[in-house]
């Protein structure tokens, strides 16, 4: 099995069998993740689509040291966002409703699918947690990747984790569907 920077220096060069290999081992991984910070699966498949182009486009540009799963991650987040930012304003043109957290959270506690409530109140972080939560512990990429991936300092990346665990644990809804 080739070496993911093997991979990497394959596609700068132009092979083609070195891009389908790099994108099937992360397609799956980059959708997942982005369907868990837009809770769309239309919306994270354009997202992971958009986020590999880019970072295919730009691979030339990878500093060494840095993997290729964290560049992706990088291109992932921004163009997630990018996918929120456009799904909010095809909302406000088309006056649908918006997204309604507590609603959705009480119809996966009824469901009794408890992976669904936490996924739920996850989507009712701020996206700066949310991102955070998904990097660290959908991801496991360290404080200084995810510092890395998201642009930001380290402590930054700590607050963040902190504050929205903090509010999960506090969300009532959780804590209820978590006991029973």
């Amino acid at each position: 099995m080739d070496s993911e920077g093997g991979l990497v220096q394959r596609c700068i060069a132009g092979d083609q069998a070195a891009y389908k290999m790099l994108f099937e081992r992360h397609v799956q991984v980059a959708v997942r993740t982005a369907y868990l910070i837009l809770g769309d699966q239309q919306l994270a498949e354009d997202a992971a689509q958009e986020a590999f182009v880019r970072a295919f486009k730009t691979l030339h540009r990878l500093r060494a040291g840095v993997s290729f799963s964290t560049w992706l991650h990088g291109y992932l987040i921004w163009s997630a966002r990018s996918q929120a930012r456009q799904k909010f304003r095809w909302r406000e043109i088309l006056f649908s409703r918006s997204f309604d957290a507590e609603r959705d959270v009480s119809e996966a506690i009824e469901r009794n699918d408890s992976h669904s409530v936490l996924a739920a109140a996850v989507r009712t972080l701020p996206p700066g947690f949310r991102e955070t939560l998904v990097l660290r512990f959908y991801l496991d990429l360290s404080e200084a990747q995810i510092a890395e991936v998201l642009g930001c300092r380290v402590g930054t990346v700590k607050s963040r984790l902190a504050r929205a665990l903090d509010s999960l644990r506090k969300s009532s809804t959780l804590a209820e569907s978590v006991a029973s």
